[in-house]
């Protein structure tokens, strides 16, 4: 017979879950300044550099950079074993996974919420409505699930994804 665990250590529990998940969001942010810096030592222009930090400024980019830590430090030859380790790669794949979700869950919200709303509110109320009000319904429904998210366009000419040649 187990016992549950009390109020006490709970908390205990809890502190450490949330250590692991502050540490594994501030060690991101800093892999980010890190990798700026990683990009000027390989000799990258400053518009290449500019658009690199555009990009991990925003929220993908940070879910990137967290998701892509959790992926990589496990396979570092000295620390890769560390049980302390794997569980902040944990976090950090767990961290941008959230955060990309969220992303998504945002998108989707922004698309379908109007697009819903306008659906009920052109139901009439004892289904014989307006026949071409009926009809764009069913246009409006069926439209519904078609959607991409807008995404930012980058300038391939003012940066170029190569890095400069020395």
């Amino acid at each position: 017979m187990t016992t549950k665990p009390g109020f006490g250590q709970k908390l205990k529990n809890d502190l450490e879950n949330g250590a692991y998940r502050a540490g594994a969001r501030k060690v991101s942010e800093l892999a980010t300044q890190g990798f700026v810096l990683l990009l000027k030592k390989q000799k990258f222009t400053k518009p290449q550099i500019r658009m690199m930090v555009q990009l991990l400024d925003t929220t993908n980019g940070q879910a990137f950079v967290s998701f892509l830590l959790g992926m990589a430090l496990p396979q570092m030859p000295g620390i890769g074993k560390d049980p302390r380790v794997e569980r902040l790669c944990k976090e950090f794949r767990i961290e941008g996974m959230a955060i990309a979700g969220e992303n998504l869950l945002d998108a989707g919200i922004n698309t379908f919420a109007p697009k819903i709303k306008n659906i009920l509110d052109n139901m009439s109320s004892d289904g014989k409505g307006n026949v071409m009000q009926d009809l764009n319904l069913v246009k409006e429904q069926e439209n519904l699930f078609n959607f991409v998210p807008d995404l930012p366009v980058v300038n391939q000419e003012e940066n170029p994804a190569q890095p400069a040649k020395s």
